[in-house]
Parts: structure tokens; sequence; C-alpha cells
């Protein structure tokens, strides 16, 4: 007997504790959605499957308990259940619906069943006072928007089994400190990470080659982070107001860093850009107020506009023979620079041009630290 939403109003009266009879193998779309002095039930070992909002907005339930032989539980299952705590998910779940706890707001702790292989999209959004998650690895993605607004979680082992992590899928984890990227994940995708605000170590495998739009904008505690030479693309917006990252080494194997990649970074000091970069985007190091040595590497060709504007203690930038243009603007700001240069080359027509001051190099220039 599937347990439908009619079969609901005609024999649920309000009452805070309610009993499924063991006729039921399976609980309906909306069944029992917004009941909303509904406090436990209990669903009988005859049912298999649980469907979509089928106690969603069940602001009182506080305790249930989910039979083993339940297969299947639905798309926001559980969405809005503030005053749920605690639920046990029994083994024999294979799938969990989109949505399915999420704004559970007290609910404090949640094992994921070996068997499942996806994390689907938005499952414990909003549950803003989880604290702990079991992962098995038979996880292999982790769905867009996750644990987004999961401000209590403070560490989460990501199992080796997963392969894809959605965009949004932790942002503004406030409590998160810790994250280990497991080494199948191969792009690490838009606003993962935004806003994890007390992030301080982040591990990224050899396996990641594109960092993508965002993805840690905002952390405002990560100190260092080491991007390995796997890593193609880094995103606008990558690392931007990452306020306490003092150190970057863009590896050899990165081609592109995109517009507003490393903005606001105020006590970044230390920056090294390997040969192989061919494209900073603008605004890429905007505001990076205690960069005071650039090199720019001989594989960029154009320093784009206000590329490093604002750098306020920047003073000595040196550019290769192989740019050939510089926007009016890429040093906005940055009143004390001094550009180290080839004798006749275009960084020279640049700089007098601009009133900027210039060293000319006479041998082949080294990074400068």
């Amino acid at each position: 007997m599937n347990i439908n939403k009619h079969w609901v109003r005609a024999n649920y009266n309000g009452e805070k504790s309610f009993v499924i009879p063991d006729t039921a193998t399976s609980i309906g779309e909306e069944a029992f959605c917004y009941c909303e002095s509904l406090e436990s039930i209990t669903i009988p070992d005859s049912v298999m499957s649980i469907s979509n909002n089928a106690f969603s907005g069940c602001e009182s339930l506080e305790s249930i308990t989910i039979p083993n032989g339940v297969t299947s539980i639905g798309e926001y299952a559980f969405s809005g259940c503030k005053n749920l705590i605690s639920i046990n998910i029994p083994n024999s779940v294979k799938v969990i619906g989109n949505g399915a706890f999420s704004h559970c707001v007290n609910l404090t702790k949640i094992t994921i069943p070996y068997g499942v292989t996806k994390i689907s999209q938005y499952t414990f959004s909003g549950c803003k006072n989880l604290i702990s998650i079991n992962i098995p690895n038979s996880v292999k993605a982790i769905g867009i928007n996750v644990f987004q607004y999961c401000e209590s979680l403070e560490n989460i082992i990501i199992p080796d089994s997963v392969r894809n992590i959605g965009k949004y899928a932790f942002q503004y984890c406030e409590s998160l400190k810790n994250i280990v990227i497991p080494s199948k994940v191969k792009k690490i995708n838009r606003l993962t990470f935004c806003s994890c605000s007390n992030l301080v170590n982040v591990k990224i495998p050899n396996t990641v080659t594109s960092i993508d739009i965002a993805a840690f904008l905002g952390c405002g505690n990560l100190q260092k982070i080491d991007i390995p030479d796997s890593v193609e693309v880094i995103g606008g917006w990558a690392f931007e107001y990452c306020v306490n990252l003092q150190k970057i080494t863009i590896p050899k194997s990165v081609k592109v860093i995109e517009q507003y990649a490393f903005h606001g970074c105020k006590n970044l000091k230390s920056v090294t850009i390997s040969d192989g970069v061919t494209s900073i985007g603008k605004w890429a190091f905007s505001g990076c107020e205690s960069l005071k040595n650039i090199e720019i590497p001989s594989s960029v060709t154009e320093i784009a506009v206000s590329t490093f504007s604002k750098c306020t203690n920047l003073q000595k930038i040196t550019i290769p023979i192989s740019v050939n243009k510089i926007n009016r603007y890429a040093f906005s700001g940055s009143k004390n620079v001094v550009i180290r240069c080839k004798k006749n080359s275009y960084a020279e027509k640049f700089a007098k041009a601009h009133h900027f001051p210039t060293i000319f190099l006479r041998t082949r220039s080294k990074n400068v630290k």
C-alpha cells in the first residue's frame, strides 16, 4: 500500500505521534508535507521507499527511524524539518534525492550508508548546525550546493573514491578549517569553497587541471596554498580577497591566470609566475598591497588593464622583451613602481610615455625574490 497525501488526510488528525500501518510499502509524494504538529513517526519494516517531499516542512519532527529495507529517499523528503536533531539512514538506502535533508537546521550529525554513489545537489544545504558527517568510499560524486551554508562543519573527510565535487558544494562553510581534495578530482569547480572564512589548510592533488571561477574567493584565513604543476587554468576571482594569503607560486603548467584571480589579497608578499603563463587577466593582482617585486615571464605578451593597480608597495616589476602591449592603467595607483626592462623594448617606451622610472636589464633576467 502506498501512503499518499489523500490517505494521510483521511487518517492523520494532527497527532504529535503517529504509527504508519505495517501494510504500507511506500510513503508517497508530499504524504506528510507540512504536518507541523508531528513530532515522531514510526515507519514499518514493510516500507521500501520514501518519496519526494514526504515529510518536508514537518517543523516539529524530532526523531524518525528509517527501517532497514528502504532503498531510496526522495527529493526534499525531510527538507525544512527544523527540529530534527539526528536520523539514522540504514545500509539498505542506495539513493538519496536532491535536497533530502536541506534546511534541517538542528541536524548535528549524519552517516551516509555504504552503497550510496552520489550525494545529490542541495542534500544538506542550510544545515547550519551540522558538525559531523561520514561519507563512505562508495560515493563517487558530491553534487552542487550539497553542504552550502553548513556553518558549523569544521572538518570533513572526502573519500578517495570521489571524482567530482560540484560547484558551490562547500560555499559559506564558515567553520571549515581543513580540506583534502581526493586524487581522482580533476577540477575544482566554481565557488566550491567560496567564503569558507576559516579555511586554513587545503591540499590539491596533482590530478587537478583547473581551479574555476571564485573557487576560494573570500577564504580570509588561508595563508598558503600549493598549486600543483598539473593546473593549467586559474579562473577569475579564484583567490580574490584571500586577505591572509602570503605566498603563491604559479607553476609552469599554468597557461592562463584569469581576471581578478588574486584581487584584494592585501597580505600577498611573494608571487612567482613561472615561464609558461601566456595570459594574465585584468585586475589579476590588483590591490595586492604587500607585493614589492614581481617578474613577468617571457611567455607573456600583454599586461591588461589594472593587472597590478593599487599595489601600493610595489617597487619593482621586471617586464620581458616579449611584452608588446601594456594597458595605460595596468599600474594605476601603484605610484612607487620601477620598471625593469631591456633598452629599446616596448616596456621602455611605455615607461617613458607614462612617466615610470626604469632600470635597464643588461643580461637575461632572473626571478626577483
